[in-house]
C-alpha cells in the first residue's frame, strides 16, 4: 500500500508509530510518532474509515499485508514510499540499563585491578569497548557527509519556498556559533578544575624510517624475493622504506608533542584542510573539514541542478543521499545496542590499565558541572535574553509548556523522536502559529543541536587537560576548536550518543593525532552528558521558534489548543 506524506524534507525523519482514526474519521498519530501526515493519508484509498482502527507503521513501511477488507495494490508505487525510518523506539537503550553498566563497569575494574590480572587478560577484557569505538569511527564520515547533503538542501529549499526561512537559517547558524564559543570558552575556564592525569599522559611511538638513494637517484627496493635492488620509486613505498636502529642515539626523532604553529600557519593549516586536493583522500583520513567542505558543495549543486518538472517532482539523487544517511543512522542505532557492553568493557579496562585516582573522578564531576554552566547559558543567558527582548516574554513562565517534550527526551535522548512532542508543547502555548512551529521545530532536530555543539569542543578540552596537551595550545587553537566544532555540529545525527562520534573526529582535525586513553572515561558517562544536551537541543529548538515569531510582523493565527491525552489531538476550543 502506499501512504503521502506532506513533504520529501518529512518523509522518514520523521515518522514512528501508528496511525489512529478519531472520532471525526482523520487519521493523525500516536504519542510514539515524529510528524504528521498530510490530509492526502486519510483520502487514500487504503486507509479508509472502515479498514482497521490503527494502522502499524512499521508494517506499512516493510509492505506488510493489513488484515482488511480493501487491499491496495502496488501499482503506482512511488520513491518516497521505499524509504525506511531511522527512528525505532524499541532500540533505545534504558537509562536503568545503562546506569547499571556503568556501575558494573567499575566494579568489575576494581576488582581485577585488586586481584592484578596479566596484560593478555586486560586487552581482552578491552577488546568489546575498542571495537565499538572502531564502529564509532566507521560511522563518521558518512554520517558527517549525508547529515551536510541534507542540511544544505534543507537550507536552501527554507530560502526559497518559505518566507520566514531566512530568519529561521539566521537564527540556526547564529545560535550554533554562540554555542560553539560557549563550550569552548567554558572549557578554557574549567581548566584548571581539570587535573593531569601521568598514568594518561599522551604519547606516540615514534617509529623511525628512512629511504636510502642511489648514486643514480633510484631507492634501494627489496622485492618479493628479499632481493635488494635500485629502483625507480617517486611514492616511496614499504618496500622502499627501512626502520633504522639508532643503538648510538645519534638522531633525534621526532617529538610527539604538539608544536606551537604562529596566525599564519594556523590559517593556512585549515584552509589546506578546507580545500582538499583529492576528495577520496579526504574520506579516507577522515578529515572532517575536507568531508564537510565537499558535502557543501556537492548539497548545493544537487539542489541546484534539480528542476520540477510535470512528470518528475522529485529529486532522486537527493532522495538517495538521505536514504543513505537514514541507513547509516540504523547502523548507528544497531551499534549503540552494544553500548552497556562497551561501558562496562571500558571502564574496567580503564580502571585496570590506568589506575584510577580521586583526581580523576573529581575532574569528570567538573565536566559535567561545566557543561551544565554552558548549556545553563546559552539557554537562559541567550536567549532568554533574546526572549525577553524580541518576544517580550518571560522565559521561565514559557518553558513550563515544554516540560513534556522535556520529559520525553530525557527518557530516550533523541531530538527527532521526540518532534510530535515538542510540536504540541509549543502549539499548547497559544503563541506560535501551527505552521511556523512544525517548520523550525521539524528543522531544528536536525539542524539545529544547540547542546551537543556546547559539549563537544569541551569534551576535547576536558582530554586535552588530562592527556597533558593543554600546555600546547594558542589562541588560534581555541578559536580552530570553536569554528571546526560548529561546522561539525551541522554532520551530527539528531540520533543518542551522536555527538560522542563526532568528538572523535573533532579531536583528530584540531589535534592531528588519535583520541587518547582518556575518551573511555568520556565514553563512560556520555549517557548522562548526552541527556543534559538533548534536553537543550530541544528546549531552544522551541525558544528559538518563539522568538521568530517575535520578529515576524504577522505570522499568522495562532495554533488551536492542544490537550495531552493517550493520544495526541488537536481540540478546538
Amino acid at each position: 500500500m502506499r501512504v503521502a506524506f506532506a513533504s520529501v524534507d518529512s518523509f522518514m525523519d520523521h515518522l514512528s508509530g501508528s496511525f489512529v482514526r478519531n472520532d471525526s474519521n482523520r487519521y493523525t498519530f500516536s504519542p510514539e510518532t515524529t510528524f504528521i501526515p498530510s490530509p492526502t493519508c486519510s483520502q487514500h484509498p487504503s486507509i479508509t474509515p472502515e479498514s482497521t482502527e490503527t494502522l502499524p507503521l512499521r508494517s506499512i513501511l516493510r509492505k506488510e499485508p493489513l488484515q482488511t477488507d480493501n487491499h491496495a495494490s502496488m501499482d503506482g508505487l512511488e520513491m518516497r514510499d521505499m524509504f525506511a525510518t531511522g527512528i525505532n523506539q524499541r532500540d533505545s537503550i534504558s537509562l536503568i540499563m545503562i546506569l547499571g553498566s556503568a556501575i558494573a563497569g567499575i566494579a568489575l575494574g576494581f576488582i581485577l585491578s585488586g586481584n592484578g590480572i596479566g596484560e593478555d587478560a586486560t586487552r581482552w577484557l578491552e577488546l568489546p569497548g575498542q571495537l565499538f569505538i572502531k564502529a564509532l569511527k566507521c560511522l563518521i564520515v558518512p554520517m558527517v557527509f549525508c547529515s551536510i547533503v541534507t542540511c544544505i538542501a534543507k537550507f536552501i529549499a527554507v530560502g526559497q519556498e518559505v518566507a520566514v526561512g531566512a530568519r529561521t537559517i539566521v537564527a540556526f547558524v547564529s545560535m550554533t556559533i554562540l554555542s560553539s564559543c560557549t563550550g569552548t570558552f567554558f572549557g578554557w575556564l574549567f581548566l584548571s578544575f581539570f587535573k593531569v592525569q601521568k598514568t594518561l599522559l599522551y604519547t606516540e611511538d615514534v617509529v623511525p624510517t628512512l629511504a636510502l638513494r642511489c648514486p643514480d637517484g633510484r631507492y634501494l627496493t627489496q622485492l618479493r624475493n628479499d632481493t635488494i635492488v635500485c629502483m625507480a620509486s617517486r611514492n616511496r613505498t614499504e618496500n622502499a622504506q627501512f626502520e633504522l636502529d639508532d643503538i648510538s642515539y645519534t638522531f633525534a626523532l621526532k617529538s610527539p608533542t604538539f608544536v606551537n604553529l604562529s596566525v599564519s600557519k594556523e590559517i593556512f593549516s585549515l584552509l589546506d584542510q578546507l580545500i582538499p586536493t583529492n576528495v577520496l583522500e579526504a574520506f579516507v583520513e577522515g578529515s572532517t573539514l575536507g568531508v564537510i567542505s565537499f558535502a557543501i558543495l556537492f548539497g548545493v549543486a544537487i539542489t541546484k541542478s534539480f528542476r520540477p518538472k510535470k512528470e518528475v517532482t522529485e529529486n532522486y539523487p537527493l532522495l538517495l543521499i538521505t536514504q543513505v544517511g537514514i541507513l547509516v543512522r540504523m547502523i548507528l542505532n544497531a551499534v549503540m545496542a552494544v553500548l552497556p557492553i562497551a561501558i562496562i568493557s571500558l571502564l574496567a579496562g580503564a580502571i585496570v590499565k590506568l589506575p584510577c585516582s580521586l583526581e580523576l573522578v573529581k575532574s569528570v564531576g567538573f565536566l559535567g558541572v561545566a557543561l551544565l554552566s554552558a548549556l545553563l547559558t546559552v539557554t537562559f543567558g541567550v536567549l532568554g535574553l533574546a526572549m525577553l527582548v524580541i518576544a517580550r516574554r518571560n522565559v521561565f513562565s514559557y518553558l513550563k509548556a515544554i516540560i513534556p517534550a522535556q520529559i520525553f527526551i530525557a527518557s530516550y535522548c533523541s531530538s527527532i523522536a521526540t518532534l510530535p512532542v515538542t510540536i504540541r508543547c509549543v502549539e499548547s502555548t497559544r503563541e506560535v502559529p501551527a505552521s511556523i512551529a512544525r517548520f523550525v521545530l521539524s528543522l531544528g532536530a536536525s539542524c539545529n543541536l544547540n547542546g551537543t555543539a556546547v559539549y563537544m569542543p569541551l569534551a576535547c578540552l576536558f582530554m586535552a587537560k588530562i592527556s597533558g596537551i593543554e600546555p600546547h595550545l594558542t589562541i588560534m587553537s581555541y578559536i580552530r576548536l570553536a569554528l571546526v566544532s560548529a561546522i561539525a555540529s551541522y554532520g551530527v545525527a539528531p540520533v543518542p550518543h551522536s555527538g560522542l562520534v563526532m568528538v572523535m573526529t573533532i579531536w583528530k582535525t584540531v589535534f592531528h593525532t588519535d583520541v587518547p586513553a582518556v575518551f573511555s572515561i568520556i565514553v563512560g558517562v556520555d549517557w548522562l552528558l548526552d541527556r543534559m544536551c538533548a534536553l537543550v537541543n530541544v528546549t531552544n529548538d522551541a525558544l528559538l521558534a518563539r522568538i521568530i515569531v517575535g520578529r515576524i510582523k504577522d505570522p499568522g493565527p495562532a495554533a488551536p489548543i492542544v490537550t495531552f491525552g493517550p493520544v495526541f489531538h488537536h481540540e478546538p476550543k
